[in-house]
């Protein structure tokens, strides 16, 4: 199995341990999709990280615009869906 690594703190494993982070930073499934996207821990401290600013995401995605607003907005909507078990 192909090996991902969270943008937030680093950690290796498998794709479908992560939650996936698309281009245009929205939420994807695991599954076969194309195009450049990020992950990260499904844990509380990696997902909050996204709302610093503090991660690798705008390098996994190849991107240095991303603006804070849209990283909490992001950071909000994969807390909401974690703590309700959506995914």
């Amino acid at each position: 199995m192909p090996e991902r690594m969270c943008v937030s703190c680093g950690k290796k494993s498998e794709k479908s341990s992560f939650i996936r982070i698309s281009g245009r930073l929205e939420l994807q499934s695991t599954g076969n999709t194309i195009g450049r996207s990020a992950y990260v821990c499904r844990n509380k401290d990696c997902i909050q990280k996204l709302s610093n600013g503090k991660t690798r995401i705008g390098v996994s995605l190849k991107r240095n615009n991303i603006k804070k607003e849209e990283l909490i907005k992001l950071s909000n909507e994969i807390l909401t869906k974690v703590i309700n078990g959506q995914d």
